[in-house]
């Protein structure tokens, strides 16, 4: 839920304090989005009780977005299979590299060889469809953030849910990002700041929640979850964004909790 780095403790209880992971479940197959902090959780969750597989994509490797891939148990486990797949981009290592590096010394004890049995790192180019089992693809974009970032939209049938974090929205325009979200059952954005609060700060390659209303809405998505919330916005202050979301018109907008599930149908 939280952006830029996990925030424990009670005045983040209600709308959580772990890092980016986002789930979506089509059929058999689960795909997680981002190995924050809340990968730990869900590694020790009843839904991974008797999984053998799953699929997981980085937006990019941003601290925040990588650091609780060590400690998601899975991984440690014989005939477990992690596909882990992020995009490769001029002047940053494969997947495997960066996560090599992350979890080798002096950062981590060297644990590439304990989990490399476990996991099948895969690179793509932005803009290319990953196909995961019959009938669901994963189409990718690029997005404007330091050292860049890639949105994913996953589509099973008619049903679609678009993951866009962490992009900067008054930097790169709309319509090409509108395009990509366009009839989206959910769309899950980083909505980092609030301009009511922080108009006149820099947006460190991140947009806001009313800016990803309006996408949501131009682009016809049925509902809008702010994601990637300011570390500095504790329960108080998310209860306001999500009140002020839950009235706006055009599309079933709020903002996203820990453990929340939504249901398409």
């Amino acid at each position: 839920m939280r952006g830029s780095v996990p925030c424990p403790g009670p005045d983040y209880a209600e709308f959580g304090g772990n890092s980016s992971c986002v789930v979506v479940e089509c059929g058999e197959a689960l795909l997680i989005f981002d190995a924050g902090s809340g990968i730990r959780p869900l590694g020790n969750s009843a839904a991974f009780a008797t999984r053998r597989s799953a699929t997981l994509f980085f937006s990019h490797f941003h601290h925040d977005h990588i650091v609780g891939f060590p400690f998601f148990a899975p991984i440690f486990e014989s005939g477990f299979r992690l596909d882990v797949y992020a995009a490769r981009r001029p002047g940053i290592p494969s997947v495997h590299a960066v996560m090599n590096a992350a979890l080798s010394s002096p950062y981590l004890p060297d644990l590439m060889p304990i989990v490399a049995p476990q996991c099948v790192f895969h690179d793509f180019a932005v803009g290319n469809d990953v196909q995961i089992g019959p009938g669901i693809a994963v189409r990718t974009h690029d997005l404007c953030h330091p050292g860049g970032a890639t949105a994913y939209r996953v589509q099973s049938g008619s049903h679609s849910v678009a993951y866009v974090t962490d992009h900067e929205m008054a930097t790169a325009g709309s319509d090409a990002l509108r395009d990509f979200v366009e009839g989206c059952d959910v769309l899950i954005f980083d909505s980092m700041f609030d301009e009511r609060i922080d108009g006149d700060k820099p947006r460190w390659g991140h947009s806001t929640v009313q800016e990803g209303v309006a996408l949501a809405r131009d682009a016809g998505c049925t509902q809008f979850v702010a994601f990637h919330h300011n570390p500095n916005y504790p329960d108080p202050v998310m209860r306001e964004i999500d009140a002020w979301l839950s009235e706006q018109a055009g599309v079933k907008a709020f903002a996203a909790r820990e453990g929340m599930s939504l249901l398409i149908e």
